[in-house]
């Protein structure tokens, strides 16, 4: 293909892919979803995921990796961030994802545990996946493009459904193409995807067919550059194999992202045998030629592919976890419920989140921070393993009392006791007081200076509270889903 040829043939995709439609029409996303329940939402993503990318180089790969492995098996829905629990196993658990890198993992963690702070209960963390993920390639030398968000976070996640949803090494093109068909990508798509291998890296059982025994004839695959394939050998023995070691994608500029993994691929220097696939096959060599000749039109078919990618079977609405649901603590009795208190038990989460991510439940905070913040009150063991509820609707908040309270009211707040800050039975004596006048009604002896009777019930009452309706391990959330949703 001469250079005129290949400019004209450049320019006319191009045009095609500004022109057709972007594969999955999401219904649902928009740029302006968060603009008025957390205005900062990329902003405070950039941050976290600039720091992190410090830390770590090779999160941006590994970000990007999990990310579309996420959209490939439940659509993008945070799916893969689930963990698994004794009557579940999940995807990240499913073979092929077990070599996903915890870097990119605890990118999108972070960024979550960032916004829950400033917008607590808002941000999904399928959108937070989308920007991070777009953040980390354009921080790293790749491109920028605006997301669209109003993504909900999935409920299932199982690792039964990945197998068949997610492209394979030793997979022909043809049937690569199709596996991306399914998703409503096409072989453009495919190709410039693919250049995503142009930062990070592979473990050497990915590879390990190419550079061993290849076939009666040939020891290395003969596509492959038989220099680079003898230097794989040392870090990868056929005998001893690590699985902790790893070879990069990209031998040129492995954490730059740019059109180099099509120029190595055109050297022999593809490291994957479906990388090396797209320059032999005649349904790809086209799209190679052309990202491989310039990295600006590269950069504008990879910004079409992941924006199609990332609305691949989208949920929005009410197909997942929902806005449109009345929540709990919207229920008309508990409006009044303190924002203070609320906040006191995100920062706990956060807190515990940040030394043992994804172990504890939030239903094990709210018991615990309780009996921590009772000023001068007593101290009860606090029974933990509780799990998060998977229900939250108004409609089963089923308290029975009488309101004594309009909305009104409550601009207007007033102290139940005279000691309002301190955990003591002032409660009983002033209602005690008020009913049977200044002499013990025979509940309990105090005089103001004994609150032990009183506290004591208390203890045991705590307790008892603590237990109701635990949930157990089926019924209940596992305490990674809990912090994800």
């Amino acid at each position: 293909m001469d250079r005129v040829q290949l400019r004209l043939t450049q320019i006319f995709f191009l045009v095609l892919v500004l022109c057709v439609a972007r594969g999955p029409n999401a219904q649902g996303l928009s740029y302006d979803f968060y603009d008025k329940t957390c205005p900062n939402v990329e902003k405070i993503i950039h941050n976290v995921v600039s720091q992190k990318l410090l830390e770590a180089p090779v999160a941006a790969a590994g970000a990007l990796r999990i990310f579309f492995h996420d959209c490939f098996v439940e659509g993008c829905d945070a799916s893969v961030l689930i963990a698994s629990r004794e009557s579940n196993k999940a995807e990240r658990d499913a073979e092929i994802n077990l070599s996903l890198p915890g870097d990119g993992y605890d990118v999108f963690f972070r960024a979550k545990r960032a916004l829950e702070l400033q917008c607590p209960g808002f941000v999904s963390c399928a959108d937070v996946m989308a920007i991070a993920t777009r953040d980390l390639v354009n921080l790293v030398g790749g491109p920028r493009w605006e997301v669209k968000k109003g993504r909900r976070d999935g409920l299932i996640s199982k690792a039964s459904r990945v197998d068949g949803n997610l492209p394979q090494v030793n997979q022909t093109i043809p049937q690569l193409i199709s596996l991306f068909k399914s998703k409503g990508l096409s072989t453009m798509d495919m190709v410039a995807l693919s250049g995503g291998h142009t930062i990070g890296f592979s473990h050497c059982k990915e590879f390990m067919p190419r550079i061993y025994g290849y076939n009666s004839t040939f020891d290395i695959d003969p596509t492959m550059n038989q220099e680079y394939a003898r230097t794989l050998r040392s870090p990868c023995p056929k005998k001893h194999l690590d699985p902790t070691v790893v070879a990069l994608n990209d031998v040129t500029t492995p954490f730059i992202f740019d059109n180099a993994y099509y120029h190595n691929l055109k050297k022999g220097l593809g490291l994957l045998a479906s990388d090396q696939m797209l320059l032999l096959d005649p349904l790809t060599r086209g799209y190679v030629d052309m990202m491989a000749a310039d990295q600006q039109l590269f950069f504008n078919f990879f910004v079409e592919s992941m924006i199609k990618l990332g609305q691949v079977r989208v949920k929005t609405g009410s197909d997942a976890s929902s806005n449109t649901v009345k929540l709990e603590r919207d229920a008309e009795i508990n409006l009044s419920l303190s924002g203070n208190g609320f906040d006191l038990f995100f920062r706990a989460t956060t807190a515990v989140e940040s030394h043992c991510p994804r172990v504890v439940s939030c239903a094990d905070v709210v018991a615990i921070v309780p009996r921590d913040t009772g000023s001068m009150g007593p101290t009860p063991s606090v029974p933990l393993n509780a799990r998060s509820s998977c229900t939250e609707s108004m409609a089963t908040s089923n308290l029975t009392w009488t309101q004594p309270w309009t909305k009104t009211m409550l601009k207007n707040d007033a102290q139940n006791d005279p000691t309002a800050l301190t955990l003591d039975n002032a409660y009983y004596r002033n209602h005690l007081q008020k009913v049977f006048g200044p002499k013990n009604s025979g509940l309990c002896e105090f005089n103001g200076q004994r609150s032990r009777c009183v506290l004591q019930s208390l203890h045991h009452s705590h307790d008892q509270v603590g237990y109701y309706k635990g949930q157990d391990r089926e019924r209940g959330r596992d305490h990674a889903r809990l912090w994800i949703i």
